[in-house]
């Protein structure tokens, strides 16, 4: 069977089945966030505010055996290295490549996006690759987590108006 490229498959179900590509296009305007960013300079201001956000103090990244307390919402509670590695991924995605997150797109993370992260945490591209697998997975497969994530996106957005302040997003 021949492959046939997805902008393809778009622009025939955009001509022959407008009212189907009218309601995939609303589907998914609905299901992701309205701007993202682009530019992993920033990355290192987010990850501050997160940290800040979740009552984090002094964090070896690399530890994952390590386990810290942190707040999510009016929760207290203790997590492993690995697991904040992992919502704040969630969290960075949702910023950064929501699509992917979503599992709306397929295959790698926006390049860039885990080379400035493992220059900021000290670990491994392998291992942050890993960790965003896991929130991708983690995001559709648990509803804790899924709420954890989308709080933090939400809570950081409110208080800090990245969109706003750094201008340097593109609107979806």
């Amino acid at each position: 069977m021949r492959t046939v490229s997805p902008a393809l498959v778009a622009s025939v179900l955009r001509r022959k089945h407008p009212e189907f590509y009218q309601t995939l296009e609303q589907d998914i305007s609905s299901t992701l966030p309205e701007h993202s960013l682009h530019d992993v300079a920033m990355l290192h201001i987010l990850l501050a505010d997160f940290c800040h956000l979740l009552q984090l103090g002094t964090i070896n990244w690399k530890d994952s055996r390590q386990h810290v307390t942190c707040t999510v919402g009016d929760t207290r509670k203790q997590c492993r290295v690995t697991e904040l590695r992992e919502m704040l991924l969630g969290v960075l995605l949702l910023y950064y490549h929501p699509e992917r997150l979503y599992q709306l797109q397929p295959g790698p993370i926006k390049s860039g996006l885990l080379k400035q992260l493992t220059l900021l945490l000290g670990v491994d591209k392998a291992t942050l690759s890993l960790n965003a697998s896991n929130a991708i997975t983690y995001f559709k497969a648990y509803k804790q987590f899924t709420d954890d994530v989308l709080h933090l996106y939400h809570q950081l957005n409110h208080q800090h108006h990245y969109f706003e302040n750094y201008g340097r997003y593109h609107k979806n």
